[in-house]
């Protein structure tokens, strides 16, 4: 059962969550 709302709503949050780690960790990341 694939939701789209819900696939959305993880990305959508996930997205913050990345920026911040990738803004933290940025200089070892890349």
């Amino acid at each position: 059962e694939d939701q789209p709302g819900f696939g959305e709503t993880i990305t959508l949050r996930f997205q913050p969550t990345r920026a911040r780690v990738f803004d933290g960790e940025g200089s070892r990341i890349r």
